[in-house]
């Protein structure tokens, strides 16, 4: 089973949500996470959320001269994007980054053991001129249920 990182917000536009695949036992549930909100442009200059996961926790974008918020932990959910300031009222917030892939399959007949990752929490934008950082991504999560018969 495989699941992609969402991709970091672009100046307006959130990024991209991730996917996954599922080659081990039957897929119940597979979803792509979503798009990260876009930046909107005028007075508020406010920064994009990031994008969600079936298990929440986006990143709240920030607000007139406010930092991103960042993604909930072990969520798989994209951080915020960086709200703008009068001093650079001519650009907008950033774009919030985009949620992971989910995926949750049942293993009929499971193996006594199985090697695993989990991926890395994306990092928070950096500040421009007269800017503020975006939100930091939460890294990825695994569960793993067992039913004895």
């Amino acid at each position: 089973m495989t699941c992609t990182g969402g991709t970091g917000g672009a100046g307006l536009p959130g990024g991209a949500g991730g996917s996954c695949s599922s080659i081990l036992g039957n897929t119940i549930y597979s979803a792509t996470g979503t798009t990260g909100d876009s930046a909107t442009f005028g007075s508020v200059l406010q920064g994009g959320d990031g994008g969600g996961t079936p298990l929440g926790g986006r990143g709240v974008g920030g607000g007139l001269s406010a930092s991103g918020g960042n993604a909930i932990a072990n969520s798989g959910a994209g951080g915020g994007g960086a709200g703008a300031t009068f001093a650079n009222a001519a650009t907008s917030g950033g774009g919030g980054g985009g949620g992971g892939g989910y995926v949750k399959t049942i293993i009929n007949s499971p193996s006594s053991s199985y090697s695993y990752g989990i991926g890395a929490a994306g990092t928070a934008g950096t500040a421009g001129t007269s800017g503020n950082a975006g939100g930091a991504g939460s890294a990825g999560g695994l569960q793993i249920v067992a039913h004895w018969q």
